[in-house]
C-alpha cells in the first residue's frame, strides 16, 4: 500500500515465490524517496526471511509509526470522477477479464498506481490494507457520491474475487484501472506470459483453469 506494488514482481507465481523465499526486496524506486524511514523500519520487520526475528501482527499494530498515522485525521478521499462506473463494470466482467487485470495490477508501475493507491489509501480508514463496505460507503458519502452507488454492496461482490469479504488493494486496483493503462502492449504481454505456463505461446485449456482455479480466482 506504500509504494503501490507488491514486494515481489515475476513473470509468473514460480517466479515471485522463488523471489519470497529467498527474502529479497529493495526501496530503490521514486516512490520510496517520500516514505519515511520509520515506515521503511516497518516494512523491513515483516519483510524479515527468519520468523523468530520478524514482527507478530501484534508488534505490527504497536509500532509506533502505525500509531502516529492511525492518531492522524482522515482527508476526504480524492476520488476520480469515473472510479465508480469502473467498479460496476468491472463486477459484470467474466472471469478471465478479472483474473488478468489482477495479473496486470501487479505489474504496474508507481507512476501508474500513483493516483489510484491515494484514493485507496484515504479509503481504507483503518489502515489495515482492505476496504469494507462501510468503508466505501463513507468515502462516497464524503465525495458526495453516496446517492450515485445504491447498488454498492452488489459492487463490493464483484470486487471480492477471493471471497474474504472485503476489497484488498490488489482487487480495488484490477477494478479502478482504466482502459487507457491496461491496455499497453508490454503489460497486456507480461499478463498473457503468466497464462501461458509452458512459454510455448499459446495458452490451452488446462493452462487457464490451473491459473483460475490457483488462489485469488477461484470464483465467478
Amino acid at each position: 500500500v506504500l509504494c503501490g506494488h507488491p514486494p515481489f514482481r515475476g513473470q509468473n507465481q514460480q517466479e515471485v515465490l522463488a523471489k519470497v523465499r529467498k527474502g529479497r526486496y529493495s526501496f530503490q524506486s521514486k516512490i520510496w524517496t517520500r516514505i519515511s524511514q520509520d515506515a521503511k523500519n516497518l516494512v523491513q520487520k515483516l519483510m524479515e526471511v527468519d520468523p523468530s526475528l520478524r514482527y507478530t501482527a501484534e508488534q505490527g499494530l504497536a509500532d509506533t509509526w502505525l500509531r502516529m498515522k492511525a492518531q492522524k485525521p482522515q482527508a476526504s478521499p480524492p476520488m476520480r470522477p469515473n472510479l465508480l462506473e469502473g467498479l460496476r463494470n468491472f463486477q459484470s466482467e467474466n472471469r478471465l477479464k478479472k483474473a488478468a487485470l489482477h495479473v496486470i495490477t501487479k505489474q504496474m508501475s508507481d507512476e501508474h498506481t500513483r493516483g489510484l493507491r491515494d484514493i485507496f489509501m484515504g479509503l481504507d480508514t483503518d489502515s489495515d490494507g482492505t476496504l469494507t463496505l462501510g468503508e466505501l460507503k463513507s468515502g462516497l458519502q464524503q465525495a458526495g457520491l453516496a446517492e450515485a452507488a445504491p447498488d454498492l454492496e452488489q459492487i463490493v461482490e464483484g470486487l471480492d474475487i477471493d471471497g474474504s469479504g472485503v476489497v484488498d488493494y490488489t482487487e480495488f486496483m484490477a477494478a479502478a484501472l482504466d482502459q487507457e493503462t491496461y491496455l499497453n502492449e508490454d503489460i497486456c504481454w507480461t499478463a498473457f506470459n503468466v497464462f501461458d505456463l509452458d512459454g510455448d505461446g499459446k495458452i490451452t485449456r488446462q493452462e487457464l483453469r490451473k491459473v483460475l482455479d490457483n488462489g485469488s480466482f477461484e470464483r465467478e
